[in-house]
């Protein structure tokens, strides 16, 4: 098992329930690092998760102010993230992703499987799919409400036609 005391800590192996709020900045700030290191370790060579922030923050808001809220979840898996860098330091990623250590029943376990796995399921369809060569992937709207650039679906292709332009004339004919 990797980690210490605190990843090996029993717990129900059904998910940790609590009331809904809201994670600190600092809260978040550690659970991205988590998501970053995701997209670092299953991404393209010097691929920059930044542009799946907003698409990640809207999940986990909804994930903590919602029920079933996983706030307990994602407090107890930063205690077990925090023992784990305890232990070793930034190559923490590694083990935490491909080793096979986690009894089930452990807060380990949880943090691997409430945390972990479902950033795994956001960035890829987020768009870590893309890394694969994929084009398109079931779910993938071309990005959250906060997006800055034009999603793919308005950007003119060289096989349309323009689109037609329209006067305030023509509107207030309408």
């Amino acid at each position: 098992m990797i980690g210490g005391a605190v990843a090996a800590t029993p717990v129900s192996e059904t998910m940790l329930r609590g009331a809904p709020g809201t994670l600190s900045a600092n809260e978040l700030q550690q659970l991205w690092r988590v998501f970053a290191a995701i997209a670092r370790t299953w991404g393209a060579e010097g691929d920059n998760p930044d542009y799946q922030y907003s698409q990640w923050r809207e999940f986990v808001t909804i994930r903590t102010t919602t029920e079933p809220s996983y706030l307990a979840e994602y407090r107890a898996g930063l205690e077990v993230l925090a023992e784990l860098v305890q232990f070793y330091g930034e190559s923490l990623w590694h083990p935490l992703f491909f080793a096979h250590a986690a009894e089930p029943g452990t807060r380990l376990a949880h943090f691997r499987q409430y945390v972990v796995e479902e950033f795994m399921q956001v960035w890829l369809t987020a768009g870590g799919f893309k890394t694969y060569g994929a084009g398109n992937y079931n779910s993938y709207v071309s990005g959250s409400r906060f997006a800055v650039t034009p999603p793919y679906r308005f950007l003119p292709t060289s096989t349309q036609a323009p689109l037609p332009q329209t006067s305030a004339a023509d509107l207030k004919e309408r």
